[in-house]
């Protein structure tokens, strides 16, 4: 599960890029924010022979990779603390019930443990 820690940085990281939205030059001479023949975006296994034309091929798919997430990430952030309230919910409304019947709310260990269970036997009977 993402840590409010790490949805914190990323936020701070999102404010302090440049705002979206991103667009990506294709080499069509339009202006464009990201530069996909700069340098090399990131490190990767290269599966096949390096050439000019596959490291370039390679940093235009980067580019569009990273355009695509920078935009995306507004939403992600936003889909993922909604997701996580839903579930902090869920595991309050499960404690009230647990407890309005005099039964102990299960550790998150017991929890995982059942989850780990439910998704074998999920997979053995499909």
């Amino acid at each position: 599960m993402t840590t409010a820690k790490t949805i914190a940085e990323l936020r701070e990281l999102l404010a302090r890029a440049t705002p979206g939205p991103w667009f990506m030059d294709n080499g069509a001479g339009v202006s464009h924010r990201v530069w996909p023949y700069f340098h090399p975006l990131a490190a990767t296994h290269r599966p096949r022979p390096f050439d000019k034309q596959n490291q370039a091929d390679e940093q235009i798919a980067n580019a569009a990779l990273i355009v695509a997430l920078r935009n995306a990430a507004p939403a992600l952030l936003d889909h993922i603390a909604a997701l996580e309230a839903r579930a902090l919910a869920a595991e309050k409304t499960r404690d009230e019930a647990l407890a309005a019947l005099g039964a102990p709310a299960p550790s998150r260990k017991e929890l995982a443990e059942c989850w780990h269970r439910h998704m074998r036997y999920k997979a053995i009977t499909g």
